[in-house]
């Protein structure tokens, strides 16, 4: 940014200088014109004496007329003139080759500062977008630390309750009444299947058969 400052303050200061430039330029240019015209109208002094000198002169002879005074130094403050015009003029475009090349300089540095704003914009962006995907998952981790903390009091009361309860009675043996039309079938089955072996039922055997039907059932 100070690089594209200094660019534009630079492009400034070449167009003041080539406005003056121009301006003397311009005062230059139009002296001259001045002393042109002035040289070229016949009702001035120059010219009229310029004008006698020749008429004077012989027509044979090869030798260069001799140039006034007054002209001679007309013609002189001319060829400053000229000189001068031609020295802005090598000045002025020196002033516009610089100029170019700041343009040009100018034009890059810009177009590097605009990449370097964009960039700037999606860096933004990306770092918002982050912001917002860590504030989702912030919001995630304390509902499910808000979740555990409910299971936790939920275990611990339901630990507190079984530790603070008191023992459960021992269930109530079934009764023979309860129990008997259960392996009614099952006994019957055994007495008779010990008629058929042994021609009798072994009482014990019977018993203990008996026993191991009711636990089955119990």
């Amino acid at each position: 940014m100070d690089d594209l400052q200094e660019m534009e303050s630079a492009l400034w200061r070449l167009e003041e200088q080539l406005q003056v430039i121009e301006n003397d330029m311009a005062i230059q240019s139009h002296d001259f014109h001045e002393q042109v015209n002035s040289l070229l109208d016949p009702n001035n002094e120059e010219y009229a004496y310029l004008d006698q000198n020749s008429a004077s002169a012989p027509s044979t002879t090869e030798a260069e007329p001799e140039t006034s005074p007054p002209l001679a130094g007309k013609m002189q403050k001319m060829r400053a003139m000229q000189s001068t015009i031609n020295e802005m003029d090598s000045e002025i475009r020196e002033l516009g080759d610089e100029a170019a090349g700041l343009v040009t300089r100018y034009s890059e540095l810009k177009e590097a500062i605009t990449k370097a704003r964009e960039d700037d914009k999606q860096y933004a962006a990306d770092i918002v977008a982050i912001q917002d995907r860590l504030h989702a998952l912030e919001k995630k981790r304390e509902s499910d630390d808000e979740h555990i903390r409910t299971l936790e009091a939920a275990v611990n009361a339901y630990r507190e309750s079984v530790l603070n309860s008191p023992p459960a009675s021992p269930a109530p043996a079934p009764s023979f009444e309860h129990v008997l039309p259960l392996i009614e079938e099952k006994v019957i089955e055994i007495m008779q299947q010990a008629v058929r072996e042994h021609g009798h039922y072994d009482t014990w055997n019977v018993g203990r058969e008996v026993e191991g039907a009711r636990r089955q059932v119990v």
